[in-house]
């Protein structure tokens, strides 16, 4: 049996690089309110504050879909009380501190700056998590990738004249 397929082989590599500019940004509000035993009390003031960054954000034209709330947190805070004569009593629960973080999606850089202060003003406890991506990497990743393998070629003929070998069909420009 004759074997049609190349007998000798090597292989090669290469890398494309290809710099972009952030088109989307990302940062997480995050709203802590701390309130005593009444818990729907604490849920209504930290909503109340929530409410007033969606409505903040809505009117500086960020989408409904750009923003989500990614954590809800309620825990209740305990005072103990000390050991007197070797007994100890329970803790008591003195409050509940409810954490809500939103995230939001910015499509406009140029409003970063002054949503960040904006969500501050608006009842805001902390802004985190600022990110910068850009939202559909496909075409750079395409002209990366044209890049690696023109590169790789490139590599494929210098190893092959090197060698005294001819490269495959399917590597010919």
């Amino acid at each position: 049996v004759e074997n049609t397929y190349p007998t000798r082989t090597f292989s090669v590599d290469g890398t494309g690089d290809v710099d972009t500019t952030p088109d989307l940004a990302t940062f997480s509000a995050t709203v802590t309110t701390d309130g005593g035993k009444d818990v729907a009390e604490v849920q209504g003031a930290n909503s109340e504050k929530m409410n007033r960054i969606n409505t903040y954000l809505k009117d500086q034209g960020i989408d409904k879909g750009d923003m989500k709330t990614t954590g809800y947190n309620l825990s209740p805070r305990y005072s103990y009380n000390p050991c007197t004569a070797g007994s100890c009593p329970a803790p008591t629960i003195t409050g509940y501190n409810l954490t809500q973080t939103l995230e939001v999606k910015v499509r406009d850089n140029g409003k970063l700056g002054s949503l960040l202060s904006g969500v501050v003003e608006n009842g805001a406890n902390s802004v985190s998590e600022v990110r910068f991506t850009v939202d559909d990497d496909s075409s750079a990743r395409d002209e990366a990738r044209a890049e690696a393998i023109a590169e790789a070629k490139k590599k494929a003929k210098t190893l092959a004249k090197t060698l005294a070998q001819t490269l495959a069909q399917t590597l010919a420009p």
